[in-house]
């Protein structure tokens, strides 16, 4: 098991034969005593009273990561504008900046002159911390607070004083740093002490409180809670600085009796402490209740506690004796007592039955008081109460609007918008509105057109909501008549977000006859914000529906001439006239692509003599069309012939596939790469590419190598519906002569192969891993080749992953044409990091004409009548594919 440790100054906190400061040394002298800091003046004078610069603390910086040497004497200048090459603290401004200590003012200045504020000071050493406010692990505004957070006093000084500076420093390499690492044992100035728990005590019936001698790593603390052998289920609550956790045992009540608290992960041995838990004993009682409404019934709260200072779990109401000490005209009868649960704990209630009419006749009204007191067991506590009228609106304000989640803006015909607000009652007690008091109140609206007061409302949650009718904008005015207040909230409604306005550029490579081609689209909306193109609607590219990839406008092509794109709005326009033209580009299609030249023929020309057998196809070749691009040709699309005459071949061709004949010797071949297409005459536009095969005897092959496997997939999960045996990989051996040249070996010549381990499955030239957990490390197994008597010919080492396959690529078949009730579930393609094709078990969603949803499943089997287009969505969200429908 890992040692784990605390840490502790030197010469601070150690305990022991280490001599320590007295209790009245300051920070910055135990920062002094660590080399961390040095004085003014030759006598090391801390003028902790003083403040210092930005620039003195880059000097600071340095000896806190142990570089001063280093800073002093760095010879490359920093960028900042005000930083004088030949000034004392150049070299140092420079190393912090090129550490990333500091990044100056922002525009291009550093100040090195200005004094350090706390919020500044905050900044570096959170920075030391491993926090970074570039990539928002907190913001500059609040660094001071954030620093708080992670014990760093904070100081809010402003200029900050030394001695200021020197707290948070000292606090900081305490601090643990968001690697869970503590600050002063990562730059060598903490030294290592063991774990021990100081104490183990009860703090309420269900809870105990293990405290521990220093901050501990809390991920690696297992902590229980036994009895005997038995363990206890709890929760784990730690305190921000480590140092202690509450055990919260899931039981309402621990019964009495001796447990034992058990500490594993922090320490070779576990640390073990016991505890004892007593039976609960009421140890007080406090009457709640202060003021009481003039109601016919008065209901008064009373808390019962234990000897932990929270509410007693149990309280009993024949336990209970209270009585009211009338000072008013009112009449008293005995009161209800009632315990009542409040989250595992209980309050008590009395209710009166109070006679306000007195039979002098004089009312009880607000202001009239009583003194009660109550006895629970033998405490007493007794509370003078207050009449006062019901509490009631008495003041009221408004805040914003919001807009619905994920919207900036509020929509024309959106309902349930919440206003916020702000109430009191006539005490200056926060008050929650109800659907009464909107009754009460007299409302006024500007437009009720936009937003009619009559829809104010309440909901489950108390917020205060209203309705968005229709574009425009409204005042609502609120008049609390009897308390004189009047409040105001606006609201501006926005019609629904439409295409204004497109940006289209031109594609920016070249686009050949039958190509589609990809323009950059921007769509904006009345508002000048960019719209997604998923989301793009109501827009004709050339009269049809636009389909996209991504940020791109794809559009089919089809002769060779001068292509026009026209972008309109259609008839459903929210603005705009149907056929407005928002943008057009035109670029020129050359002519049809076709294949020009093979550029690389990867195909082995060398065969092992009488029966060698390769199959050549287009993953050999490298083709370039016309314009010097990659061309993609198909199996399908060649063919050889050979150059020999009738009866001098030396290798027997059929197709593609070449086998090697019983004597050496070489023969030449043509290959033919056809392009085939309308474009093109009906025997196609063809090119060749001559090459030669040669045949060399056995004892010409020296050597022998394994073709690179790669990685192997060895997990135990598979995508659903995915072919186990697709992760089996079939090895290749070849032969090597004396030039290092590849030969291809006769069919059958590698007889055995062997692994190191079980990992690796074999089967003949099949190899396939196995028995790995999803995320287990990386397995290198050596594999090993021998022919038919033994002899080893090759070794190859293979990697077999444990890692579960994830997708890496899904698109849909964008040459698919979709119609009413077709099976479109082998539309999709999906593979993993491994190059395997899945079945991924994501979303499918189907949208009508007018692009809204229509359903959704987890698989797509049939298309629905009223679907214009289909969108998929992968299981973890990371792939979003649509496609629009062919009809």
């Amino acid at each position: 098991m890992k040692k784990i440790i605390s840490l502790v100054l030197v010469l601070v906190l150690v305990l022991g034969s280490f001599p320590v400061f007295a209790d009245t040394a300051t920070y910055g002298e135990q920062l002094q005593a660590l080399g961390l800091v040095k004085g003014v003046d030759a006598e090391g004078t801390l003028d902790e009273m003083n403040t210092l610069t930005r620039a003195q603390m880059m000097v600071v910086l340095s000896r806190l990561y142990g570089v001063e040497e280093t800073a002093m004497n760095f010879a490359l200048p920093s960028t900042f504008t005000d930083v004088a090459v030949d000034a004392w603290y150049a070299p140092y401004v420079a190393y912090a900046q090129l550490q990333g200590w500091t990044v100056g003012n922002g525009d291009g200045t550093f100040s090195p002159e200005a004094t350090l504020t706390a919020q500044q000071a905050a900044t570096f050493l959170l920075r030391a911390l491993g926090y970074s406010d570039q990539t928002g692990d907190f913001t500059y505004e609040g660094a001071v607070e954030f620093a708080a957070t992670l014990g760093v006093s904070a100081v809010t000084s402003d200029p900050l004083l030394r001695g200021e500076l020197f707290e948070m420093m000292f606090k900081t390499i305490n601090a643990v740093a968001k690697n869970g690492e503590v600050l002063g044992v990562t730059l060598g100035v903490l030294v290592q002490n063991e774990v021990e728990i100081v104490s183990a005590v009860v703090t309420d019936v269900n809870k105990i409180t293990v405290t521990f001698n220093q901050p501990v790593d809390n991920t690696l603390a297992t902590v229980k809670l036994m009895k005997g052998l038995a363990t206890y289920s709890t929760t784990k609550v730690w305190s921000e600085d480590m140092t202690s956790v509450v055990l919260t045992s899931s039981l309402s009540k621990l019964s009495s009796a001796d447990y034992t608290v058990q500490v594993t992960g922090l320490t070779e041995e576990a640390l073990v402490v016991d505890v004892t838990v007593d039976d609960e004993e009421v140890a007080g009682v406090d009457v709640v209740t202060t003021n009481v409404d003039i109601d016919a019934e008065v209901v008064v709260e009373l808390n019962v506690f234990n000897q932990y200072g929270t509410l007693y779990s149990t309280p009993a109401t024949a336990n209970l004796t209270a009585t009211v000490y009338e000072t008013l005209d009112a009449t008293f009868s005995d009161a209800d007592k009632a315990a009542e649960n409040d989250e595992d704990a209980y309050n008590m209630t009395l209710t009166y039955t109070v006679d306000l009419d007195g039979d002098d006749g004089d009312d009880v009204v607000a202001g009239d008081t009583f003194k009660l007191t109550v006895v629970y067991s033998s405490f007493v506590d007794a509370q003078v109460v207050t009449f006062g009228d019901a509490p009631e609106l008495a003041d009221l304000s408004f805040g914003n609007v919001l807009p619905l989640e994920d919207e900036t803006k509020i929509f024309e015909d959106t309902d349930n918008l919440v206003v916020e607000y702000t109430a009191v009652d006539q005490y200056g007690n926060e008050y929650v509105l109800t659907v009464d008091d909107l009754a009460d109140i007299t409302w006024a609206s500007s437009d009720l057109s936009v937003a009619n007061w009559a829809d104010l409302d309440v909901n489950s949650d108390d917020e205060l909501t209203i309705d968005a009718l229709a574009e425009g904008d409204t005042v609502i005015t609120a008049i609390i008549g009897e308390y004189g207040v009047v409040a105001q909230f606006s609201m501006v409604v926005e019609t629904e977000s439409y295409v204004d306005a497109v940006a289209l550029s031109a594609p920016s490579e070249l686009v050949a006859a039958g190509e589609t081609a990809e323009l950059l689209f921007v769509a904006y909306d009345q508002f000048g914000e960019v719209i997604d193109n998923d989301d793009v609607t109501n827009v004709l590219v050339n009269g049809a529906t636009p389909e996209f990839d991504g940020e791109y406008l794809l559009v089919d092509t089809m002769v060779e001439d001068d292509f026009d794109v026209e972008v309109t709005l259609d008839e459903d326009s929210a603005t705009k006239d149907s056929g407005d033209v928002l943008d057009t580009v035109t670029f020129y299609v050359e002519e049809a692509a076709y294949a020009m030249e093979v550029t690389e023929f990867n195909f082995p020309t060398l065969f092992e003599v009488a029966g060698a057998t390769a199959t050549l196809t287009y993953e050999d070749i490298v083709v370039v069309d016309q314009y010097g691009r990659d061309f993609e040709v198909a199996d399908g699309d060649l063919t050889v012939v050979s150059n020999a005459d009738a009866g001098d071949e030396v290798f027997t061709l059929a197709g593609l596939v070449f086998t090697s004949g019983n004597t050496a010797g070489s023969e030449e071949f043509t290959l033919e790469v056809v392009t085939t297409g309308e474009e093109f005459e009906a025997d196609g536009y063809v090119i060749t590419y001559d090459f030669e095969l040669e045949i060399v005897e056995s004892d010409d092959i020296t050597s022998y190598a394994f073709d690179e496997v790669g990685t192997v997939y060895g997990g135990i999960a598979y995508y659903n519906g995915t072919d186990d045996s697709s992760y089996v990989v079939t090895t290749e051996i070849l032969g090597k002569t004396s030039a290092g040249a590849d030969v291809v070996l006769v069919a059958g010549k590698v007889d055995l192969l062997t692994s190191s381990s079980t990992k690796l499955v074999v089967t003949g030239l099949d190899v396939n891993g196995t028995g790995l957990a999803d995320d287990d490390d990386n397995v290198v197994v050596t594999l090993k080749a021998f022919d038919d008597e033994g002899a080893l010919l090759a070794t190859a080492t293979v990697t077999v992953s444990g890692a579960d396959p994830v997708l890496t690529v899904v698109e849909l078949d964008a040459d698919y044409e979709f119609t009413t009730g077709d099976d479109v579930v082998d539309v999709l393609y999906a593979e993993d990091q491994y190059g395997i094709e899945v079945v991924e078990q994501g979303t499918w969603y189907q949208y009508n004409e007018d692009g809204d949803y229509i359903v959704d499943s987890k698989s797509l089997s049939t298309l629905s009548a009223s679907a214009y287009s289909i969108k998929y969505v992968s299981l973890d969200g990371n792939f979003v594919v649509t496609a629009d429908l062919d009809r």
